[in-house]
């Protein structure tokens, strides 16, 4: 199944493109916006495998999406976005652009767009995400369990933005709305993952992700993100 996100401005035009899509049984629209703003957090949200993506959209162009979601680690490497543009000036802008694998000049064909939404790669698990659940599983923290799914959110933020290694309370404000839960709770969830990596990770292993570890100190908030952003840097 191919979970396919629309965003096009158009609801007549958007509107068609789901009737039409959703008479193949190997896609699933996860999501249809009008706005850009509202395309970028859904996507965000959503996860899904493909974004079908219209370029002139209000609040927030197409161009400014791709480049939002091309400055993310873990999707930078996605070469998953389906750009429908009638606007040949703004196509030499985007073909160069990592995240966009197909540019599509309107009008389109409804055929020939089920056949390119199939043919892309789909790669869910590229290497900035394989390398941070590996470190989860060697600092015996459940890959699936909710304080490191907040941390592994905490994570992205912050190897996309040093600067919140400093704001913390921000930090943690960003991934309570990421991931729909209370900024306590989020706080809560980190730290207590951070705790838990003290008392249950080997020596060894945190002597290789903090490598000024040393047996009398704890791993801090604060040092926990900047020993792993510098690790993945080095690693992915």
């Amino acid at each position: 199944m191919i979970n396919l996100m629309i965003a096009e401005d158009d609801i007549n035009i958007g509107s068609t493109y789901v009737q039409f899509l959703t008479k193949d049984k190997e896609i699933k629209i996860v999501s249809f916006t009008t706005d850009g703003e509202r395309a970028l957090k859904e996507y965000l949200e959503k996860k899904p495998d493909i974004l079908l993506l219209d370029l002139d959209m209000p609040k927030m162009n197409g161009l400014e999406i791709i480049e939002y979601l091309s400055k993310i680690p873990e999707e930078r490497n996605k070469c998953n976005i389906i750009v429908i543009t009638g606007d040949r000036l703004k196509i030499g802008k985007i073909r160069k652009a990592s995240k966009v694998y197909k540019i599509i000049e309107k009008p389109i064909e409804y055929e020939n767009l089920v056949e390119f939404i199939k043919q892309v790669p789909l790669s869910k698990n590229n290497d900035f995400e394989k390398k941070k659940k590996d470190m989860f599983i060697a600092l015996k923290l459940k890959p699936s369990s909710k304080g490191t799914k907040c941390l592994s959110e905490a994570i992205d933020i912050t190897y996309n933005d040093p600067t919140l290694e400093d704001n913390l309370n921000h930090l943690y404000k960003v991934v309570s709305i990421r991931r729909k839960i209370t900024f306590s709770k989020a706080k809560w969830r980190i730290i207590n993952s951070i705790k838990r990596i003290n008392e249950v990770a080997p020596e060894d292993i945190l002597k290789k992700f903090f490598y000024v570890y040393d047996k009398n100190d704890e791993v801090t908030p604060k040092n926990f993100f900047s020993y792993v952003r510098d690790y993945l840097e080095k690693n992915v």
